[in-house]
């Protein structure tokens, strides 16, 4: 392994003991009472927590815990880390797990530099959020392919419907990240299915991501991570974009020769095996073989498919309205 260290609008502190570089590095940015925050504590049990601990006291740094953050992050626990921040005069934040946690710790950051409800902070008709200030925020990363460690985003869960709604800003991208991989040593191998993945490239870059307005939906409903409803969802999608967009097999072609190793020379033969090896991937990795295998109830995927297609049709290289999501989750159920 070399150990190395990366820097964008996130300096990633990458390999190895990288955690040893933690207190200082918060001192240097203006750190002295930290808000440190975690989910269920499975940190506590793989000796990260302590690890951590250990090293903010090294550098005389008080602390602050916040607990207890779920995956697909609650706004509650929003509010809690804004009130423990507040009331215990921390200047700093510290995120120490996967993608919801990170993601909850953003949304803190502006929060805490805001006067009104942070559910005013959501993005707005530019795509980004109204934020002017936030508080410093480093992340220790325990689960590879989030992509949180190093972005602007932040996806929250609101309301008894579970909204998800989305915080964006260059602001609440955390000053650092501390990426080790043995701290991700202990993940279930289905966790390795998460943002930073083909799903993006599938696609195409840029709004929207018709899987991920899919997938959120599943998530607000049945309180699924956000990997395993990728995992559910994308080779349905696959299949209906490649009956539906013709003009794009080329796209999907690649993925199976470049991505699954398929020796397809006819591209429809190869986007066909690319798909059954993408699944025979989420099967090797423990991932459900399907909606009503993952406890979605029939009933409930019309009603799914509606709020997906709200505020308008999802995809680029096909358009997907709410008709077309619900064919693509019957064919995924």
């Amino acid at each position: 392994m070399d150990n190395f260290i990366y820097s964008i609008l996130t300096t990633a502190y990458f390999g190895k003991g990288q955690i040893k570089i933690l207190g200082e590095t918060i001192k240097a940015h203006g750190g002295s009472n930290v808000l440190l925050a975690y989910g269920g504590g499975s940190i506590k049990k793989n000796g990260i927590y302590d690890a951590t601990i250990e090293q903010l006291g090294r550098a005389g740094l008080a602390h602050t815990e916040l607990s207890g953050i779920v995956p697909n992050p609650r706004v509650e626990s929003v509010a809690e880390g804004i009130r423990l921040y507040r009331e215990n005069g921390c200047d700093f934040i510290l995120a120490v797990g996967g993608g919801s946690t990170l993601d909850a710790c953003k949304a803190i950051a502006a929060g805490v530099m805001y006067d009104g409800p942070v559910t005013d902070l959501f993005v707005n008709a530019s795509g980004l959020s109204d934020i002017s200030a936030a508080a410093p925020l480093a992340t220790i990363l325990t689960m590879a392919g989030t992509g949180s460690e190093m972005d602007m985003g932040a996806v929250i869960t609101v309301g008894e419907h579970h909204k998800k709604e989305v915080v964006m800003h260059p602001l609440v991208n955390p000053l650092f990240s501390i990426l080790d991989p043995e701290y991700t040593y202990s993940v279930p191998e289905y966790h390795s299915m998460a943002l930073a993945g083909f799903q993006f490239m599938l696609g195409k870059p840029m709004f929207p991501f018709p899987l991920h307005g899919m997938g959120h939906e599943l998530s607000s409903k049945y309180d699924m991570t956000h990997g395993v409803t990728l995992a559910l969802l994308t080779p349905s999608w696959m299949r209906h974009t490649i009956k539906t967009a013709l003009e794009h097999l080329p796209v999907f072609a690649r993925f199976a020769r470049n991505v699954m190793d398929s020796r397809e020379k006819d591209d429809a033969k190869a986007a066909k095996v690319g798909v059954k090896k993408l699944e025979a991937f989420y099967a090797a990795i423990r991932m459900p073989a399907n909606l009503h295998e993952a406890g979605v109830k029939e009933e409930d995927l019309a009603f799914i498919a509606e709020k997906a297609a709200e505020r308008g049709n999802l995809g680029i290289l096909t358009s997907i309205g709410k008709d077309e999501v619900l064919q693509i989750m019957r064919d995924a159920f």
